[in-house]
């Protein structure tokens, strides 16, 4: 690592230094992240891979029992299409079952600028949100099972170990991206699966190893800092900064604005601690106004985590919240169409850069501009979340096991003392100076969560400067049981053993 990166104050890189002192270095990093993986607990693996497969049976009879005829899941690959079997993931055979029923089927507009009709999961989401069919209801819960069964449950694993490969450049936003790795092991580590029951039992299954623990923090609204920062260091307008400045539980305020309740009644449920549904919608419209994003698209949006609203009530959502947050289009949204309309280019407070080719004078860059809004906050915690994992990387190696683009997971030996050293480590590799154009400085703050595996962690309610507070959060968590650990997991292993030292993520 060269020693002129400042990691608590990195500035404004230029392209150079920003490859050379940035992705280069997280790209070795990954390397050893990519090789250490998550372990699996295979009884619950098991059960789940069972639940799904009765699941699915009984999904498909009820289809059958709407459509008449018999219905398959998936076809096996190289079948040839069967009229008299309705196979859920063929979009043809789903297109034409949808104006069976009546219904409109929605088109999509391609890259030729024509549009076709579209079977996929975000257009029948929205058509879900539009009709409450409960046809579409069933199908879209098959091809859920089906996601999780082939991508996750099913996928190809070593030494009960669920690897993946990050990739540094992924994407265009300066995001990392992950899928298996050169072997064909393990899955996308990054996008594990989150906010539904199914989703829920798959993350009970991804565990520490013994006597290991996970230390897991996010940074706290993340990419609302970027937007509001923006908006105060452009115009002055400190309000939204201010609230996050304060702690202030934005989306609870946000809710009570939208829905006039009072804001003890938009917050979260006091026994779960789970969002009330007003926190919940103030939540997502906050994140649908941020980036521009249509009513149509944040229907289908909000119908994939259960919440079945239409269409007219999300713009009706969309149209309160800019109410509430004006500087959002006239600052934010400016700021950005500004840029590209002058530079055809946008760059992070930390130097990533990306040029827009797309943009046409007298055309219509309504997507470009879309993908603009959210370049500057993805990209910038993006590699805010990289210069964390660097950090550990140099001074505490062996820890990190997963990049979740705003969060980084570690394990660590499971006693009080290292998940103390641990939370001290996350505070020193998120201690980082954000600096916009006009001078405007901060820091996005982290929370931390504790558990043995990733789906029941405990956050950590305390300043993560009091010990005695985290000794106690530690003390509180429930301890794994140890299980019986069967001979096979995920599909069955290849029949001539791989060495495990080839494994190289």
């Amino acid at each position: 690592m060269p020693h002129e990166l400042n990691f608590r104050d990195p500035g404004l890189l230029t392209p150079r230094q920003y490859y050379e002192w940035y992705e280069m270095p997280l790209a070795r990093a990954f390397y050893e992240i990519n090789q250490r993986g998550i372990h699996i607990d295979q009884g619950r693996l098991s059960v789940l891979r069972r639940d799904i497969i009765s699941e699915l049976d009984v999904r498909c009879q009820t289809i059958s029992s709407q459509v008449g005829k018999t219905v398959i899941p998936q076809a096996p690959k190289g079948a040839k299409p069967n009229p008299l079997v309705l196979n859920l993931s063929s979009g043809p055979q789903i297109i034409e079952q949808l104006k069976a029923f009546g219904m409109k089927v929605p088109t999509k507009k391609r890259q030729d600028n024509t549009w076709s009709e579209s079977s996929d999961e975000e257009s029948l989401q929205s058509l879900l949100a539009e009709t409450g069919n409960p046809f579409l209801k069933e199908l879209l819960r098959v091809r859920e099972l089906n996601k999780l069964l082939g991508t996750y449950v099913n996928v190809e694993l070593e030494s009960n170990t669920l690897y993946g490969s990050f990739f540094v450049t992924g994407t265009v936003t300066g995001r990392r991206s992950c899928r298996e790795n050169f072997l064909g092991l393990g899955s996308n580590l990054q996008n594990q699966p989150k906010h539904t029951d199914l989703a829920s039992r798959y993350r009970e299954c991804l565990v520490a190893r013994p006597q290991r623990i996970f230390v897991k923090c996010d940074q706290v609204s993340a990419e609302d800092w970027l937007v509001q920062g923006i908006i105060a260091d452009q115009s002055g307008d400190r309000k939204g900064f201010n609230e996050l400045l304060s702690g202030v539980d934005r989306h609870r305020k946000l809710a009570a604005f939208i829905f006039g309740k009072p804001e003890s009644q938009c917050g979260k449920d006091p026994l779960t601690n789970a969002d009330t549904p007003e926190r919940f919608m103030g939540k997502k419209v906050r994140h649908a106004g941020n980036y521009d994003m249509e009513a149509f698209r944040f229907a289908g949006e909000m119908a994939k985590e259960g919440h079945v609203v239409k269409e007219s009530f999300c713009q009706w959502l969309l149209e309160r919240f800019h109410n509430a947050d004006p500087g959002i289009k006239h600052v934010f949204h400016h700021y950005v169409q500004e840029q590209l309309r002058i530079h055809r280019t946008l760059t992070t407070p930390f130097g990533f850069t990306r040029q827009f080719f797309g943009l046409r004078d007298y055309g219509d860059n309504k997507k470009i501009m879309k993908e603009g809004y959210a370049q500057i906050p993805q990209g910038t915690v993006g590699t805010n979340t990289g210069f964390a994992i660097l950090w550990l990387e140099r001074y505490h190696p062996e820890c990190v096991v997963l990049d979740d683009h705003d969060a980084v997971t570690l394990e660590v030996n499971d006693s009080v003392d290292d998940v103390l050293h641990a939370v001290e480590w996350l505070q020193e590799a998120f201690n980082r100076t954000i600096r916009l154009p006009r001078g405007l400085e901060f820091q996005i703050p982290i929370e931390v969560e504790l558990g043995y595996n990733l789906n029941e962690m405990k956050a950590v309610k305390c300043a993560l400067s009091n010990k005695a507070g985290l000794s106690l959060t530690y003390a509180g968590l429930k301890k794994p049981q140890a299980v019986p650990v069967p001979t096979t997991i995920g599909q069955p292993p290849p029949s001539s053993p791989r060495p495990a030292s080839v494994i190289s993520g």
